[in-house]
């Protein structure tokens, strides 16, 4: 897949540094494509979606983006949507794309939410494992016997792994 067309470039924000680059949908605030020196990795439509649900058992729903803010390298995106607000700071760091997130509960009760970052990314030979010790194909029904929250795909040319990082640097206003 080549660089992105001058009128896709109008419609995104580029982060950037000397080693990696990712795009973000300027509308929607989805991520649709990751690069670095030796992979190119581009997410299908509607581009990631942040996906908000009650614990235990309700069913997913995606959180609608109602701001965007690109200063200094960090892309902060406002969500909301299921009585939550979620902002998200994106940013570039050691060659990785980091996101920090702070969530707000708009309820007067009590609950547990679990939030999901959704990467559409089909590819042939793709593989999905909540552990890094073993993958396995992806299937309809992805098994997890691991502890570590992280969630690591890979096909033949490309790889990426969420986890969560240690503390959190803050965007600077």
């Amino acid at each position: 897949m080549g660089p992105l067309s001058r009128a896709a470039q109008m419609e995104n924000t580029v982060l950037q540094s000397p080693r990696f680059r990712v795009v973000f949908d300027r509308t929607s605030g989805a991520l649709r494509e990751m690069k670095c020196e030796r992979w190119l990795v581009s997410f299908g439509a509607p581009g990631g979606r942040l996906m908000a649900q009650d614990f235990p058992g309700d069913a997913a729903i995606e959180l609608t983006a109602q701001s965007y803010r690109l200063s200094d390298q960090c892309l902060r995106v406002a969500y909301s949507g299921l009585d939550l607000t979620c902002e998200l700071e994106w940013r570039i760091e050691n060659a990785m794309l980091r996101a920090n997130g702070r969530l707000q509960n708009q309820t007067n009760r009590d609950r547990a939410v679990v939030l999901t970052y959704d990467l559409p990314w089909a590819k042939e030979g793709l593989r999905f494992s909540p552990s890094l010790n073993s993958l396995a194909l992806v299937c309809d029904q992805p098994k997890s016997s691991s502890v570590y929250p992280l969630a690591p795909t890979c096909s033949k040319s490309a790889a990426a792994a969420l986890a969560i990082p240690p503390p959190p640097r803050t965007c600077s206003s």
